[in-house]
């Protein structure tokens, strides 16, 4: 065997360690990644119970947990958030449906930034304005990102979601009669 031959041989020894090596690194962040993936963006998960609230909405009525009892959407919105404002026409035409169940919207914001979207949402749902993360609703349903879809009904979460394409699950997932 030559030098050239050799050190051909050393060198590519070498590099399959490396990719080995890299392999089993990438391995290790799937997992990662993985249990991230599967983090939700509520503190609550199907099958929980949701905390009673009350709330005044923007047109002077009030919201309430008892409002969602026989099954509702509650779907919390940030202005400022790409995937909250893309979903906004979404979930304007589900709500503007037939026989949707009871919906209430949440827009995280103070009132002035909130305008765009009470006022595209709310002529098919109650609209409620929160302040980011520390309002009554998100309380009740331990929100921490945005957009959240939850659908809720005997005051027990039954389907969640964090993007408009869950919304048809999420709505599937509320039991009972529709307005």
């Amino acid at each position: 065997m030559t030098t050239v031959e050799a050190a051909l041989a050393a060198f590519c020894l070498t590099n399959l360690l490396l990719t080995l090596a890299v392999v089993r690194r990438m391995r290790a962040h799937a997992r990662i990644l993985g249990r991230v993936v599967e983090h939700t963006p509520l503190g609550l998960r199907a099958g929980d119970p949701v905390a009673d609230f009350s709330v005044p909405t923007v047109d002077g009525t009030t919201a309430s947990g008892a409002d969602l009892a026989a099954g509702g959407l509650v779907a919390v919105l940030s202005p400022g958030c790409g995937a909250c404002e893309e979903a906004v026409a979404g979930l304007a035409t589900a709500l503007a449906e037939p026989g949707r169940p009871a919906a209430l919207v949440v827009v995280a914001a103070d009132p002035s930034a909130a305008e765009p979207m009470t006022g595209a949402l709310g002529r098919h749902a109650p609209v409620v304005v929160e302040p980011v993360v520390i309002g009554s609703v998100q309380r009740a349903l331990g929100v921490r990102e945005y957009p959240a879809l939850v659908a809720v009904a005997g005051g027990v979460v039954t389907a969640v979601g964090n993007d408009i394409r869950d919304l048809p699950a999420v709505l599937s997932a509320i039991p009972g009669p529709v307005r």
